[in-house]
C-alpha cells in the first residue's frame, strides 16, 4: 500500500509543477494590468516589438534648401597714397647718361600732381656733373597751378666713404592764391652743399641749404642732417634739418614761422 502511494506522488509531482507556473504567471498578468487600489500608480516602460522577418531600415536623408549665400565685396574705407615713379634711359654710354623722368601722386582729399622732365648726367673720373629740367602741374580744390624749374649739381667721391656735392634749383613761383596746405608740397628754389659718408650699411648726410619760402616770399638757411640705412643696394634715410632748423628758432625767441599765427603779444 505504502509503495503504490509513493508512486502516485512521483507521477503527481510534475503537473503540481506546470500549475504552480500556470499561477504565478496570472498573477504577475494580474499585477500588471490591475493596479492595486490605493496605491500609486507606476508607469512601465514602453516595449516595441521587433519584427520576426528580415527589416533593414531605410537611410533617412535630411535635404536642406539651396540658398546661395549674398556675396557683398566690404567697402574699402582706407585712404590710399598713390605715388607712381617712371624713369626710361634715352642715351647711355661712355660716363654719359640722359634720361626722362616722370611721376604722378594722388592724395586724396588735398590735391593731386604730375611731373615730367630730363636728366643729363656726365661722370669723369670721380666727379659727376648733373642738370635737369622739369615741369609740375598741380590740381587741387577749385585751383590749378603749373610750375617748372632747372637745375644742376656737382659730385665729387673724395674716397670710397667721403663724398662732396652741391647743387642748385630755381622753380617759377604760380601767381595764384596757394592753400598753405597745397605749398608745402609744391617745389621751391634752393641752392647748397653737404659732405657724404658711406659706413657699412650705413651714413649721414650733414650740410646747409639756402630754401625760398613761398609763403613767406623771403629765403631761409636750413641746416641739412640726414641719417641713413642701406637696404641692399638702397639708401632709405629721412632730412631732419628742418625739425631742427625750427626747434633753434623756438628756442632762440623767433617765433614759429607759421604764417597764420600771429606774433606773440608783449
Amino acid at each position: 500500500m505504502r509503495k503504490w502511494l509513493i508512486m502516485a506522488m512521483a507521477a503527481l509531482m510534475p503537473v503540481a509543477v506546470v500549475a504552480q507556473d500556470v499561477a504565478a504567471s496570472a498573477v504577475d498578468s494580474a499585477a500588471v494590468e490591475m493596479p492595486v487600489v490605493g496605491a500609486a500608480s507606476v508607469e512601465l516602460p514602453t516595449v516595441f516589438a521587433l519584427p520576426s522577418f528580415d527589416y533593414t531600415p531605410l537611410p533617412v536623408e535630411v535635404v536642406a534648401p539651396v540658398i546661395a549665400p549674398l556675396e557683398v565685396p566690404p567697402m574699402d574705407l582706407s585712404v590710399r597714397y598713390h605715388f607712381t615713379p617712371g624713369r626710361a634711359d634715352l642715351i647711355s654710354g661712355g660716363g654719359f647718361r640722359l634720361s626722362a623722368t616722370g611721376d604722378a601722386q594722388r592724395m586724396p582729399g588735398l590735391m593731386g600732381v604730375e611731373s615730367g622732365g630730363f636728366q643729363a648726367s656726365q661722370t669723369i673720373s670721380r666727379v659727376t656733373i648733373a642738370v635737369n629740367a622739369q615741369a609740375h602741374k598741380y590740381g587741387f580744390f577749385n585751383g590749378f597751378a603749373r610750375q617748372f624749374g632747372v637745375g644742376g649739381s656737382v659730385s665729387w667721391q673724395v674716397n670710397e666713404r667721403i663724398s662732396l656735392h652741391a647743387f642748385g634749383s630755381y622753380y617759377s613761383t604760380p601767381r595764384m592764391f596757394i592753400p598753405p596746405a597745397v605749398a608745402g608740397f609744391m617745389a621751391t628754389s634752393s641752392y647748397g652743399g653737404f659732405a657724404s659718408y658711406n659706413g657699412d650699411g650705413w651714413g649721414f648726410d650733414l650740410g646747409a641749404q639756402n630754401v625760398y619760402n613761398p609763403s613767406l616770399r623771403h629765403w631761409e638757411m636750413v641746416p641739412i642732417v640726414r641719417p641713413y640705412i642701406v637696404i641692399g643696394n638702397t639708401p632709405i634715410g629721412v632730412d631732419v634739418g628742418p625739425i631742427i632748423y625750427q626747434l633753434l628758432r623756438n628756442a632762440i625767441g623767433s617765433g614759429s614761422n607759421n604764417p597764420t599765427i600771429g606774433p606773440p603779444a608783449p
